[in-house]
This record gives C-alpha cells, structure tokens and sequence, in this order.
C-alpha cells in the first residue's frame, strides 16, 4: 500500500502543474483507510526580526551614548542622499510536499516507510531577481521540491529531526542568496496510542556571513558617537562583531569645508540579508540622531556596510562590496589593522591600502580613548 501511495501522490509531476497541490489532493483521494487528512493549516512563517535595536544577543560594549542634543548628520561613503529601504519580508516556500520514506525508529517503520509532509519556507532578498525578472536569479521552488526528496531518499534517518537539518543545510549551500530557512515536517502517522492529528517537527537555520562596516563622525563628541553605533550594532540580533579597529582622526572627504572626522572600522558576522542589515544600520543611524543632510556634509554618525560574504550587488543608491571602498585610505587603514588577510574582489584588503596613494596626515590613529 505504502509504495502504491507514494507513485500516485510523491511522484514528481510535470512542470508548470502545482506539485505540491496535486500531492496533497493524491494523498487524501488514495488513502485507503481514510485516516490520511489535509494539512492546511496556515503557514506562520519565520519569525519577525525586531525593528528596535537593542534587543538582539550581540554582547554588550558598555560604552556612552551620543549627546542627544546633537542632531546632525550626513553621508560617510556615498555620494548622494540615501535610499529608504523598507523591512526585507520577502519569502519563497514550498509547502504540503509529501514524500515516502523510511525514517523512524521501530522495525515497522524502517521496513514499510510511511508518509511525511514537508514544508520549506526560504527568507531571501528578491529585488535582484524581481528587478530584471531573471529566473535564474530567484529561488526554485522546483529545486527546493527535488532537493527535500533526494534527502529525504538518502536516508533512513531515526530522527525526523535529522531530516530536517539536512533539508535546510543543503538549502542554505545550493542558494546563496537564502539567508534564512525553516523546514517543518509532519508525521501523521506516528505509532502513537493517541488519537491526533500528527506529530512533526520545525528547524530554522541561518546563514552567517563575514561582514565589515565603516564608521565615521565629525560632530559632537566623535568618539563616542562611534562607540554607540558600536554598542547598538553588537545588540543587533543576527549581528556578531568580532573585532574593532582603533579610531582614526582624518580629513574631510568630498566637501572639504567642514570639521576633521573619527572613522573606525568593525568586522564579525551576520545572518542578515545585505538589504536587511542596510536597513539596521540605517535603524541605528536615525537611534542616535542622524537627519536627512545634504551631500558630504557633516555628520553626526555613519555607519557603511563594506561587503557581506561574496555577496555582489548592483541596485541603484545600494552596492556591495563598496564601490569606493579601495579608494579611500579613511577606509582602508582601519579595516587593514583588523582584516588586513580579508578579500574582498579577489583583492586584499593588506595590499589594497599598502598600494593606495596616501597623502601625510590624511589618515592618523588616535590612541586617546577621551
């Protein structure tokens, strides 16, 4: 019964019909003791990542916060006003998937299989994709469909916790651009002496990426308007920092009439979409008191994403890696003292600043931490 079940409802079905539609109708259509059911329940999907900074898991900096008085700002590394970006809520997901397999732990199980019921429901940015309606550019639900069932055929596994990780690992390493995966599997017929419906199982991963940021002020108290966005951004949830560099006092840059500036660099690692950590960072900037200015003005507080992973991105008002970032020693000094081995471009960094042409006094490390 158990293979006759899985050729007419598990079987791949052709493109472009609804696979996972018609598997569900197959599975309630054939079940020959009725006691298969429809699972459509609703899909809750990932959970909300907070929009107020403070509230993640990074460990605390313990260091003061900008004087709340000061309410300037400007650009550190762009050359216009910056774009709003809205919260990344962009999702792709399969959902109902059945296939046949062998997973369990009792000899009935292993021997007979049973029937399972997958959902994998990806968080990934599509602008790219949407913006030049490439597919080869989205996330294939196809592919996703295809790769649960190869896993699921790898096995048996006792644990259906076992399948679900592997589901999710093999999704975060065939899509680069998926930064976030939870794959939800059910068991309706669990050998179990209770009356339900089914038993199942959730695995949420995240992908962490190596991730620099560029930080810059020149109003205020400098210094500690760069220990702030620090502190804010080591409080991010999905955001790790690993190492700071010392601050450096450096020229203005762009519109030269204007106060010397603080810039320091940090790097660590992140779970959070390129798109989704600009918006954080843009979060923490207006936190500490950032307003809309006027191109390469003053400011209060910046705070510039370098690169994420390999992650290249070409939006309008949104690049990674930095475009600028190999022309600027206010740039490269700090990030060389902390990731002078990091390439970037095919590029490292340790080379990139020792063959930048500098000019004496541009970039100078301050050792006073007042």
């Amino acid at each position: 019964m158990f293979a006759a079940l899985h050729r007419t409802c598990c079987q791949p079905r052709p493109a472009g019909s609804n696979a996972v539609l018609s598997a569900q109708r197959g599975c309630r259509r054939h079940a020959a003791d009725g006691s298969w059911k429809s699972f459509r329940r609703k899909f809750q999907g990932l959970r909300k990542l907070p929009e107020i900074a403070g509230t993640g898991t990074g460990g605390q900096l313990n260091v003061p916060f900008a004087s709340p008085t000061t309410r300037h700002s400007a650009g550190l590394l762009e050359d216009s006003p910056r774009p709003s970006i809205a919260a990344v809520t962009d999702r792709v997901f399969v959902s109902n998937l059945c296939v046949h397999g062998y997973h369990g732990v009792l000899s009935e199980e292993t021997r007979l299989g049973q029937k399972f019921f997958i959902d994998i429901d990806c968080v990934s940015d599509l602008e790219q994709c949407v913006r030049d309606d490439d597919y080869s550019k989205a996330v294939c639900y196809a592919t996703l469909c295809n790769l649960a069932v190869e896993v699921s055929a790898s096995g048996p596994f006792r644990l259906i916790e076992t399948l679900g990780d592997r589901i999710a690992e093999r999704v975060l390493v065939g899509f680069p651009s998926v930064s976030e995966v939870l794959v939800r599997i059910r068991k309706p017929s669990a050998p179990i002496a209770h009356a339900l419906d089914h038993v199942g199982i959730e695995v949420r991963r995240a992908r962490k990426s190596r991730v620099a940021f560029a930080l810059g002020s020149n109003i205020g108290n400098k210094q500690a308007n760069l220990r702030a966005a620090l502190s804010l951004l080591s409080l991010e949830e999905g955001v790790e920092i690993d190492a700071v560099s010392h601050f450096y006092k450096t020229a203005a840059w762009g519109a030269t009439d204007q106060d010397w500036f603080v810039n320091g660099c940090a790097i660590g690692l992140t779970s959070l979409s390129p798109r989704h950590l600009l918006q954080r960072c843009k979060a923490i900037e207006s936190q500490i008191g950032r307003t809309p200015e006027r191109p390469w003005g003053p400011r209060l507080i910046d705070i510039d994403v370098l690169f994420v992973g390999d992650a290249e991105i070409r939006l309008p008002g949104y690049a990674l890696p930095h475009p600028e970032m190999f022309n600027r020693a206010f740039v490269l000094v700090p990030l060389a003292e902390i990731a002078s081995e990091q390439k970037v471009m095919g590029r490292l960094v340790g080379n990139a600043v020792a063959q930048l042409q500098r000019i004496a006094g541009d970039v100078v490390r301050l050792d006073d931490p007042s």
